[in-house]
C-alpha cells in the first residue's frame, strides 16, 4: 500500500510534466542578419548587408517580415530557404518584397517554428540574381531553441 499512496501523486501529477505534441502557442519571433559572405557557394557583394524579422504565426497562417538591404543594386527577391549554415537548400516561403506579410503551406510555417536553425533568409538583387545577402534565422533575443527543437538530429 505504501507504494501505490507514493505513485498515485505522482501519477496526478505527470501530465503536467509530460510534452505533447506542440502546439501553436501565438506568433514566433525570429531575425536574420545577412551578410554577403554567407551567400553560397559564391559571396555576394563585398561589404553588403542586411537583416530580417521574420513573425511567423502558425494561428493566423501568415508569415509577416520586415526585410533591410544595403548594398549595390535593387532588390528583386527574398526567400526563406531550408537549409543549414553553409548549405545551399530550396526555398520555402517567398517573402513578397512589395508587401508585409504572406500566407504560406501551414507545414511550412510549422517547420520554420520548429527548427528555425534549419532555415536562412536570402535577398537578391538585379545584380545579384544567385543572392546578395544571407543569414541564419534565430529566434528572437537570441533564447534556446524550443524544447522540440534541442532533440532534432541533424
Amino acid at each position: 500500500m505504501r507504494t501505490l499512496r507514493l505513485l498515485l501523486p505522482i501519477a496526478l501529477m505527470t501530465p503536467a510534466f509530460v510534452a505533447g505534441p506542440a502546439e501553436a502557442s501565438g506568433p514566433s519571433t525570429f531575425i536574420a542578419t545577412m551578410t554577403a559572405e554567407e551567400v553560397q557557394p559564391v559571396p555576394g557583394p563585398p561589404g553588403a548587408k542586411g537583416t530580417a524579422k521574420i513573425v511567423a504565426d502558425q494561428d493566423a497562417q501568415r508569415v509577416c517580415y520586415k526585410v533591410t538591404y544595403d548594398g549595390p543594386g535593387p532588390v528583386t527577391a527574398a526567400h526563406i530557404h531550408r537549409g543549414e549554415k553553409g548549405m545551399t537548400g530550396p526555398v520555402t516561403i517567398n517573402l513578397d518584397i512589395n508587401a508585409e506579410c504572406v500566407n504560406p503551406a501551414p507545414a511550412e510555417i510549422k517547420a520554420l517554428v520548429d527548427w528555425p536553425d534549419g532555415y536562412y533568409v536570402e535577398i537578391h538583387t538585379l545584380y545579384q540574381q544567385n543572392g546578395a545577402v544571407r543569414g541564419q534565422t534565430v529566434p528572437e533575443g537570441g533564447g534556446p531553441a524550443p524544447a522540440h527543437q534541442q532533440h532534432h538530429q541533424h
